[in-house]
This record gives structure tokens, sequence and C-alpha cells, in this order.
């Protein structure tokens, strides 16, 4: 539905304009209405509104002046909120996990971009064609003359309307051709390769790029009533996952990531976290996690896991994040059945924060070894090898990458056979004797 504003002193003629039509059977709803202005400017603020209707001449505030305020962003200093100076607060309802109403400037150009969608239609006499010319400058739709005709009124609605909707249309192929640059971008980055122009694509797009965790969202695979659906009902439930994080995320919502290798993560997604969103909220990091977790949760009929990353400093770093996600599931499969599990509470966690053999190379050969391609199997090993022997003075960094290889080694034998007794191996993994292979 599109959403209307009428603007006009006299309140016969609003009513008179809510009743002259059937607004829901032509797409619109009338959610506000105003006596002036001043009114209808502080409605705005609070509201979201599409179209405004409203007279030419009216006290305290005209329509051309109510027009003149949103076109060029000229607040009356006692229509803003009182947090506002020099930036005020957005009224706008905040979605559960979105940064908060109080983000000065960046709300501010928030609000201005809001108030740049509005479109107005005016109501004028023929007295008032003058004042209507001037209206043209500031992007007026239309105008309709008083009194007020039906066919006219529907006309010009309907006018609109198809002009709304492809803009609407045209809007949406941008955000989703921004959306799938921006994802192509982020996986470079989780894979720890990538150039200076994928790290700024992304800061520009994230509400903040510090204290970061990469969170992989999981649908619990022990279910029956998840096995049993299709293929294609599965890639449902994980869209539905994916929508619902995202509307948790209101205007943060580039925080979700659909993880680009289906064929390895199937009912997966990713959520970058970033210190600030639960600041923002007033939360403490684990009850903004507890609060993700809760609302993904409530809307589906199966259990959601999310392992939580180790915290980065930086975005760039997120790899490393990402890393350790993987590590928290492998060991959630052994240890214990934990809904949310935290790489930072597993004891004697192996390092990942460096890496020197190329990790798109060991991502490369543990796909061979789940596709079973021998051939492929034996080229990477041959590679990964050649590169550990590079590293025969640095001992640590041979058992960083055997760990995350063994982990992952563990995580593919799991989802092979899930019969699969891994208890000798947590022990092993417990001890460090696992260590000694790199001897």
């Amino acid at each position: 539905m599109i959403r209307v504003m009428i603007v006009d002193d006299e309140p016969y003629i609003r009513q008179g304009l809510k009743i002259l039509l059937n607004w829901e059977q032509l797409g619109f709803t009338v959610c506000a209405e105003a006596a002036s202005g001043k009114e209808a400017l502080e409605l705005l603020l609070k509201h979201e509104i599409d179209l405004v209707i409203t007279d030419i001449r009216m006290p305290n505030m005209s329509g051309l002046e109510l027009i003149e305020c949103i076109r060029e962003y000229k607040l009356p200093e006692d229509t803003l909120p009182e947090a506002a100076s020099p930036a005020y607060t957005s009224l706008n309802a905040a979605s559960p996990g979105s940064l908060s109403q109080d983000q000065g400037l960046g709300e501010k150009r928030s609000q201005e971009e809001k108030f740049k969608k509005i479109n107005f239609i005016i109501l004028s006499g023929y007295s008032d064609f003058e004042y209507a010319k001037k209206a043209i400058k500031y992007q007026v739709v239309d105008y309709v003359l008083k009194p007020v005709q039906k066919e006219e009124l529907i006309r010009v609605l309907e006018s609109y309307k198809e002009k709304y909707f492809r803009r609407v249309a045209d809007k949406k192929k941008l955000e989703v051709s921004d959306r799938i640059v921006f994802d192509r971008h982020l996986s470079y980055l989780l894979a720890g390769n990538y150039y200076q122009d994928s790290l700024s694509y992304v800061k520009g797009r994230l509400a903040a790029s510090e204290k970061v965790r990469y969170i992989s969202i999981e649908i619990d695979m022990t279910q029956e009533k998840f096995l049993a659906l299709t293929q294609e009902e599965r890639m449902d439930v994980r869209s539905r996952v994916y929508d619902r994080a995202s509307t948790f995320l209101g205007d943060c919502s580039y925080h979700t990531y659909m993880e680009a290798n289906p064929a390895e993560a199937v009912y997966r997604i990713g959520f970058v976290y970033v210190k600030q969103l639960a600041e923002a909220a007033g939360l403490g990091e684990r009850d903004y996690i507890q609060k993700l977790y809760g609302w993904l949760s409530e809307s589906l009929p199966y259990s959601i896991l999310l392992y939580i990353g180790q915290m980065v400093e930086d975005i760039s770093q997120i790899s490393e994040s990402c890393k350790t996600a993987a590590i928290a599931r492998t060991f959630q499969m052994f240890s214990g059945s934990k809904n949310i599990a935290y790489y930072d509470e597993i004891d004697n966690r192996p390092d990942v924060s460096h890496t020197p053999v190329d990790k798109e190379l060991m991502d490369e050969l543990l796909q061979a070894i789940e596709e079973h391609e021998t051939d492929t199997i034996n080229q990477k090993i041959d590679k990964v090898y050649q590169q550990l022997k590079e590293l025969a003075a640095a001992p640590d960094m041979i058992r960083i990458n055997l760990n995350y290889l063994l982990f992952n080694l563990i995580s593919l034998a799991k989802d092979a056979d899930p019969d699969f007794d891994q208890k000798d191996i947590y022990k092993m993994i417990s001890r460090g004797i696992y260590e000694q292979m790199v001897v």
C-alpha cells in the first residue's frame, strides 16, 4: 500500500477526501492527516509517508512552505525533537537489532534521505494557480483543482501509482545489483584474499567496521523434521532465516551474508557482528546475540545454531573470525548440545591468527575430499605439502595450519557419518597430542 497523508486546515475537506474514494481498492492507505503545514511536518518526522496531498493556503505554515521545508530540508527549530542539537534523533520505529535512533549526523542524513522519497499532490483553487506554478520547482507530482472531482483525483492517483511502482522496481534492481557486488567483496575478505577496493566497498556499507565477530547461523541438521524436507524446502527455510536476520537489523541489513558456496554450506548464513550494534541497542554483546537468537528462533519450527568466531579489531581481519566460527562448530558437534557456541569458550583452542598456507588452497583440498575427487586431492596435498615445507623452521605455523585442516576434516567426517565416534579425537585435541604430527 502507498501511504498517504492529507493536509488541509478544513476538517470537512479532510474527511470528505477520506470518504470520497475507496483508497485501499486503489492501492493507497490514508495513514495520517494534519490541519497545517507545521503539524504535517511534525508527523512526517515520526512516520513513513510516501505521498502528501496538501492544500496550498493554510495558517501557521502553508502547503508551499511545507514542501519547501521538505525539499530543501529547512526544519523550523520548534519542529525538531528535543534531543536535536546540532543533529536530531530520528523518531522512526527501530528494528530490533538496528542502530539506536540517537546516531547524530548519520541519523540526520538518514532523515534527509527519507524526505527525498516523499512526493506531493497539491490542492488549489483557481485563485491559487500562480502559487501552484511555483510548486513546480519543488517537483510536485500534480495538482488538483477545488472542488475536488472524484474522477480527476483518481486519474492523478493512478498516474502517480504507476510512476511509484516503476521507481520502486528500479530501486529494487539497483539494490539487488549492489547487494550482489557487496557479497562478492565480502567473500574476498572472508577468504583473506582481497584488494583495497573490496575493503573500502564493504566498509562503506556496514554500520561500523571495528570490533568484529563473524557469526555462522545454521539450521540444526540433526532434526528429523528438517531432514525430511526436500532440497527446495530446505533452501526456502534458509532464505527465511536470512530474511528474518535482515529484518532484525533494519537499515543495517548489509551485516547479513548469504554464503556464496551453497555446495559447501547449503543451510548456513553469515552475520557480521560489530560491537556498535550491541552498544547502540543498549545491550552487552552476549545479550545482543541472545536477542538475535530469540528473534530468529521464534518464527521457525526448526532449531537454530549460532557459532561465534573470535573478535577481531577490524573488518579486514574477518577471515580469522570466520575460521574460528568454523572451529566453534566442530567443537560443538562433539562437546555437548549448545545452541550458541563461542570460539572463546573452547579449552586449548587453536590459534588461527596466522595461517601462512594459502587458505583458499586448504579449502579446495577440503572440497575435493568431500567430493571424493582423488586426482584433485593428490594435487592439492602436494601443493599444501610444498607450502608446509617452506615453514620447516616455524613448527608453530605448521601446527596452526594442520589444526585448521584437522578440525575441518572432523566436521566432514561428522557430516558424512552421524555415528562417527569423536570422543577419542576430542580427548587427543584437548590434550594437544595432535601437535606430535608436526614433528
